[in-house]
């Protein structure tokens, strides 16, 4: 395989089409996840949930911060729920916790 750099196109010449580096490792990724699932690797994506609460906005926007700053840190790619709250909310609610 020939390294490339953004933006160079090369020919494969077995069937005569441009092809680019963007989609020379989009190919690499797709191979070596259909192996991964040949092998008995399931597919999985994981979601969780966080519910951020401050008695005043200011407060509410500070905790907002310090909570992306330490999943940024974490490598997690947290999203706001922008109108589904009341749903989302649910989900983290500590449902039958601590009950005896």
């Amino acid at each position: 395989m020939v390294k490339l750099r953004p933006g160079r196109y090369r020919v494969a010449p077995a069937r005569g089409f441009v092809t680019t580096a963007r989609h020379a490792r989009e190919s690499e990724v797709l191979a070596r996840r259909e192996a991964e699932l040949a092998e008995g690797h399931a597919s999985f994506r994981y979601s969780g949930y966080v519910t951020v609460s401050a008695p005043s906005h200011e407060e509410l926007v500070a905790a907002c911060d310090v909570v992306q700053h330490a999943a940024g840190q974490s490598r997690l790619a947290l999203r706001r729920l922008y109108g589904d709250q009341a749903s989302a909310y649910t989900c983290t609610l500590p449902l039958c916790r601590g009950l005896r």
